[in-house]
């Protein structure tokens, strides 16, 4: 001990960062011992690269008392979204959308749905019907939106942390469904959101924000490249399929006045949304997105503010070089102490629906532009999309949320990833050796001689409340579920003669009359239905996910699987931020939840 204490400070600095630097799960156990030596060791602990490793990540839900989740088809938007229409439609009239609420709730298992629908049947007259899904939907999706005037759900927006306390958050919207035509055929369509709020960190209270000058069009500020650059908060590309963008508007937040802002170069993207972007010296970079012709880019672009006062920017092509990676959108490219960017995500839908995902990992040298392929090691995240990703200091890169589209479902707390960029390790955030999404397993049938190597496709966040907790394995040759089995959650390294730990990614699965079977109709049970698109989603799951492993890196309130956030820090290198809305897009769930996540200790 005398001679750990004996070391200069920076030897003892040197020595932690050795020590991060070979960790393999957070928080690091070895760095909290050698942190137990003396004071002077644990104070070099909350330097920004080294409080990570040491400390847990703290959740919370800020807004409790709010109405912040919302189904687009059970309840249609209204002002203060605005609709954007790409064609001739009209909304849903008040009896189709009522009907149209009763079809999906019944669809998604929503118990109290399932006990009106008898209720219908006796109706006297379709009066009586009518009335009775009013009073349905208006006790069980109220429009009261809680305490202040909250902003409602959408995906999307944009956030930022204002002097003061403020969280002000921007755009996004949500989808519905209007008629196109007397055959009653629907189409999906955008409603964007054009207001600004504010939520009061201290009070914990929501407030609209009176802006002047020139908005931006329809849906710019959805799904957009941002940051504020000195007292203008800048909004760059967005848009939507139906509608992209290439220009630049910018809000100022001091006198909340919106300016168009002209670009003093020649040189502009196409127009896109859904890019990868980062600030960086005082300008804002964009990568790839998704133009209105469905084509992907992979070029990389610079916003600079150039002649501010006046309203101009310039904007160029940076020339990057290396193993540039393919065109893709919805990923996210973390800024790492302004000396490199992670990329993380994304990829290309295809014809018929199929996703093209691109797992890899790159980063992007911010000195020299040049990008590189990282050859990580751990147990890789699952590839995904319109993620959310933030620097935690130390080279660490949490990543969180998102959807992944090979089996059509949102990442919650169980698919939270962090990346140290230092070692290019794959971190371990939870408590020990636990099956996980996307585990290659062994299952064994009763005979011997069958074996089935399949990977775990689903898991019990999926239905948090719901008696049937396993976990379904699928054949990776086949495109159905053809191992029905169940291994428990939990998955130390021998569970008698059940569960045997192989590898860290590897199980062997044995059977046994002990291990719980697949729940039946003869079982006396309710199934869930699953929905369309084959991921169970129920209507009545709660917004957040309450951590319960007291050995998770993770603690708290954890916001459900859902993509589309808006993240805000509260002050650059201070190891806090906010977290706004997302959706279940394909479930048509939209959230205006806030979330504050925090190191412990950071004070």
């Amino acid at each position: 001990m005398d001679v750990l204490d004996a070391l200069l400070p920076e030897t003892r600095l040197h020595v932690l960062r050795c020590v991060c630097g070979g960790a393999e799960s957070l928080p690091a156990q070895s760095l909290r011992a050698l942190l137990a030596v003396s004071k002077s060791w644990y104070s070099l602990s909350l330097s920004q690269e080294i409080l990570p490793f040491a400390r847990n990540l703290h959740c919370q839900l800020l807004t409790p008392a709010n109405v912040c989740k919302r189904s687009g088809e059970v309840w249609p938007p209204g002002e203060p979204l605005q609709v954007h229409r790409t064609q001739d439609s009209q909304p849903l009239g008040d009896h189709d959308v009522l009907i149209r609420c009763l079809q999906i709730c019944l669809h998604r298992r929503f118990q109290p749905a399932l006990e009106l629908y008898s209720q219908l049947e006796e109706a006297a007259n379709l009066e009586t019907w009518i009335r009775q899904l009013e009073e349905f939907r208006l006790q069980q999706f109220p429009q009261a939106s809680g305490p202040g005037d909250a902003p409602p759900p959408s995906w999307c927006a944009a956030a930022t942390v204002l002097p003061h306390g403020r969280l002000c958050v921007v755009g996004g919207g949500c989808y519905s469904y209007e008629l196109i035509n007397a055959q009653s055929n629907i189409k999906e369509v955008l409603w964007h959101q054009p207001n600004v709020y504010m939520f009061d960190l201290a009070t914990q209270q929501w407030s609209r924000q009176d802006t002047t000058g020139s908005p931006p069009p329809a849906a710019h500020t959805y799904a957009s490249a941002h940051t504020v650059l000195g007292s203008r908060w800048v909004f760059w590309c967005g848009g939507y399929y139906g509608q992209a963008y290439n220009t630049a508007y910018a809000l100022d937040i001091e006198t909340w006045e919106w300016r168009a802002l002209r670009n003093g170069s020649t040189n502009s993207p196409t127009p896109r949304y859904f890019v990868a972007s980062f600030e960086h010296l005082g300008a804002l970079y964009a990568w790839g997105g998704r133009s209105s012709q469905d084509k992907y880019c992979n070029d990389l672009w610079r916003l600079d503010r150039s002649r501010a006062h006046q309203d101009i920017i310039h904007t160029d092509e940076v020339a990057a070089t290396g193993s540039i990676p393919p065109p893709r959108f919805g990923s996210s490219l973390t800024n790492c102490d302004d000396r490199f960017a992670v990329l993380f995500g994304g990829g290309q839908w295809k014809t018929g629906g199929r996703f093209l995902s691109d797992s890899t990992t790159y980063s992007l040298n911010l000195n020299t532009h040049e990008w590189s392929r990282l050859q990580t090691t751990g147990l890789e995240p699952m590839p995904r999309l319109q993620h959310s990703a933030v620097n935690l200091g130390g080279n660490l890169v949490l990543i969180f949320g998102g959807y992944e589209a090979s089996e059509r479902r949102y990442l919650g707390h169980p698919h939270t990833a962090v990346l140290n960029a230092r070692s290019l390790q794959w971190m371990q955030v939870d408590g020990g050796e636990r099956l996980r999404i996307g585990v290659q397993v062994e299952v064994r049938g009763e005979d011997a001689d069958v074996k089935v190597i399949g990977a775990v496709v689903d898991g019990p966040e999926k239905i948090p409340n719901s008696q049937h907790n396993g976990w379904h394995v699928k054949a990776p040759e086949e495109d159905t579920e053809q191992v029905p089995e169940k291994v428990p959650e939990e998955v130390p390294e021998q569970v008698g003669a059940d569960v045997m730990l192989i590898s860290e990614s590897r199980l062997q699965v044995l059977p046994s009359r002990q291990r719980p079977r697949a729940p039946s109709q003869e079982d006396g049970e309710e199934l869930p239905m699953p929905a369309a698109d084959g991921a169970s989603q129920r209507m009545d799951d709660s917004s957040f996910e309450q951590i319960q492993d007291v050995a998770s890196w993770i603690q708290g309130q954890f916001p459900c699987g859902r993509a589309g956030m808006a993240v805000a820090e509260h002050k650059a290198g201070t190891r806090r931020f906010y977290v706004f809305g997302g959706a279940r897009y394909v479930h048509q769930e939209w959230f205006s939840d806030v979330f504050e996540f925090s190191l412990e200790g950071n004070q």
